[in-house]
């Protein structure tokens, strides 16, 4: 399989969410700063010049798209591409909670140490992780839930963090930072999880067993692990990393292996001429109607507003279709029902 393509074979190649023109992948190359990526981005050698992208610079629905193309007859290319450098993990819900846990210990070291007679900064150390370690020291239980001991170097570090302003390096967030950095994440580049994630759109049926042999067909009973030679990850491996991939890519996975779920469930209703339409509350739509029903104080009529981007709908009933009947809840911004009367 071609890994690395120039603009024009980006562009012939006729793949979803890019241009179909040389002109137009330039633009977006350009746009989206690809030539910044030294892994993914080099020079072209021969009459011309330019650039020549890998092929996981494109959006995932391209790659996929690329990759089923390929997927019968893919086979490990000699010029792999120097290994993209790991990426910060974003700041989780965990990372957080451990941020100002650990700020909480800072601040109430300061309070402690301030409340003692001026001795060396080591002395006050030692004390306050003595006390904190015996649970002598006033401090809120889910702090020590999420940090059960500290130590005098460590306590000295996250002080040092504070001072400097450096508060996201306390949001230590340890099953994140191991995200994205297994064998089978960076087995043969990242092409072994590309391939799976083909053959789970290829045949969404495929057990873990399956994809593995055919993964072993393709790459071998052993793969090239940052420079490595590995053994193809266990079976109870791949069950966990095609749960990741499936859950990860849900709407990816519906949308070419489902397309009438993804219409009515998943894709966003800003579309076509409402596609500039992005947040809840952007724009709603409204309409009335007579109830084909006679009640006995007369024939009421119902009035709908529902919001573009969130298909959310708020019903009235109302003896007159007139705009004093919406919610306060839907504001009036294109009523295509009768005028007031």
């Amino acid at each position: 399989m071609k890994e690395w393509m120039t603009a024009a074979e980006i562009a012939a190649a006729q793949l979803p969410e890019l241009p179909t023109t040389k002109r137009g992948v330039s633009l977006r190359a350009e746009a989206e700063r690809w030539d910044q990526n030294p892994a993914y981005a080099r020079k072209r050698e021969g009459k011309g010049g330019g650039f020549e992208y890998h092929f996981r610079l494109l959006p995932t629905l391209a790659q996929v798209a690329y990759m089923q193309r390929h997927i019968a007859v893919a086979a490990p290319a000699n010029d792999e591409p120097a290994q993209a450098p790991l990426q910060a993990p974003k700041l989780t819900g965990r990372g957080r909670d451990n941020r100002d846990a650990r700020l909480a210990i800072v601040n109430c070291f300061e309070r402690f140490a301030a409340g003692l007679p001026r001795l060396r900064q080591a002395s006050h150390l030692q004390l306050f992780t003595d006390k904190y370690a015996t649970g002598t020291i006033a401090i809120e239980g889910w702090v020590k839930d999420l940090v059960p001991k500290v130590g005098k170097r460590t306590l000295l570090t996250w002080i040092g963090q504070k001072k400097a302003g450096n508060l996201d390096a306390l949001a230590v967030d340890r099953g994140q930072s191991r995200k994205g950095t297994g064998v089978f994440d960076l087995a043969e580049n990242g092409r072994l999880k590309a391939f799976a994630l083909a053959l789970i759109v290829e045949q969404p049926h495929f057990s873990a067993k399956h994809i593995r042999t055919l993964c072993i067909d393709e790459f071998g009973a052993e793969v090239d692990v940052c420079g490595k030679r590995m053994e193809m990850p266990p079976i109870r491996t791949f069950q966990w990393a095609l749960k990741q991939i499936k859950e990860a890519n849900e709407v990816l996975i519906t949308k070419i292996t489902n397309p009438d779920r993804y219409r009515s469930t998943m894709r966003a209703s800003g579309t076509g001429m409402m596609r500039h339409i992005r947040e809840a509350g952007q724009l709603w739509m409204i309409d009335a109607s007579p109830v084909d029903a006679l009640c006995v104080d007369g024939r009421h009529s119902i009035y709908i507003a529902i919001d573009v981007a969130t298909r959310r709908i708020v019903v009235t009933v109302s003896r007159t279709a007139s705009t004093s009947t919406i919610p306060a809840s839907a504001p009036r911004r294109l009523p295509l029902g009768p005028p007031p009367r």
